[in-house]
């Protein structure tokens, strides 16, 4: 029983290892992608601040990346070199607002985007 203890601890720590290296390198892969969703949101902020947009509890409101390219709050609609398409859905919850960003793009895709 002692004999078999050595192969399952070198087994088990490969394996930790490989795991921790695909969630590294996938983690670095889309790193740029889940920036500019916060980007996106953070201009959806100041896209309502500058239309006086305001919204009444429990409302809804989408917002287009074109809006926020076209009003200037957002610069670019590219990630690298990869161009991507894509809205923010902001939500009154009592006095905060909740904002969620969705993107479309060659090589990346938020989760739930709707077209």
């Amino acid at each position: 029983m002692k004999k078999m203890i050595f192969p399952w601890i070198i087994i088990t720590c490969c394996l930790f290892g490989t795991i921790l290296f695909i969630g590294i390198r996938f983690g670095k892969t889309y790193k740029p992608y889940y920036d500019y969703e916060a980007d996106i949101k953070e201009s959806a902020n100041i896209y309502l601040n500058l239309t006086e947009t305001k919204l009444k509890n429990g409302d809804k409101k989408t917002i287009k990346m074109e809006e926020l390219l076209k009003t200037g709050t957002l610069s670019t609609n590219k990630v690298k070199e990869d161009t991507c398409d894509g809205y923010v859905t902001v939500k009154k919850m009592g006095s905060e607002y909740q904002y969620d960003a969705y993107i479309k793009c060659k090589n990346y895709t938020t989760v739930d985007y709707k077209e």
